[in-house]
């Protein structure tokens, strides 16, 4: 896998993505980009109804040259919807990539995905992404949690298009938190099933079951 920090296609296909992806000693797999080193680390999810470990959370663990920690939201700051777009999708290949090396077949893996990029992301560019993304890592859709920032998005008028495109894919959404929680926190996640939306007040059926120490990144 080629390491490649300068610029990047107009189109940031699932190809383009996998194809800027390197190697770590541990065999992990990372991403170079801008001057930045992406890595994942993965925190369990654990379950009150089920009393175990239902899923991970993938988390970016971003570092610069002089290998400083970058957080996240430093990360994603940056000017330009398409420069956003390569971000976001680069980090979940990163995290897919490290997750398919020893995936639990009956477990979850939670993504954060910018809300941004969750509203406008498949009309960017021709669709296509997140089905090569789960065929190329052996996933299905419904081991794929969503993990968007509720308050982000909830008030716009590209919300219900977004649901229901998760939905076809036979993902789930979660409401993501912004920032650090206790580990005793709550995580609200459901499948992707829309009851009411009007622009400005929405309901979604959530389903409170998961606690963990929840971050958006």
């Amino acid at each position: 896998m080629d390491s490649i920090t300068t610029a990047h296609p107009p189109a940031p296909s699932f190809a383009a993505a996998r194809d800027r992806l390197a190697a770590a000693d541990d065999g992990a797999a990372i991403g170079h980009y801008a001057g930045h080193r992406l890595a994942s680390h993965f925190q369990p999810i654990f379950s009150l109804s089920h009393g175990r470990v239902v899923g991970h959370e993938a988390l970016l663990r971003a570092s610069d040259e002089a290998g400083a920690a970058v957080p996240p939201p430093q990360f994603f700051d940056v000017d330009g919807f398409d420069e956003l777009l390569w971000r976001d999708r680069l980090v979940r290949t990163v995290h897919g990539a490290n997750y398919a090396r020893d995936a639990q077949p009956a477990q979850w893996l939670f993504l954060n995905m910018h809300p941004q990029v969750f509203l406008r992301g498949p009309q960017a560019d021709p669709p296509g992404f997140q089905d090569e993304f789960l065929a190329h890592f052996g996933l299905r859709g419904p081991q794929l949690v969503i993990e968007v920032l509720e308050d982000a998005v909830r008030d716009d008028a590209d919300f219900a298009a977004a649901v229901e495109r998760t939905r076809a894919r036979g993902c789930l959404i979660a409401s993501g938190g912004c920032g650090p929680r206790s580990s005793s926190s709550t995580a609200a996640w459901s499948p992707a099933r829309r009851s009411t939306r009007r622009r400005g007040a929405w309901s979604c059926r959530w389903s409170r079951c998961c606690t963990s120490a929840v971050r958006w990144c």
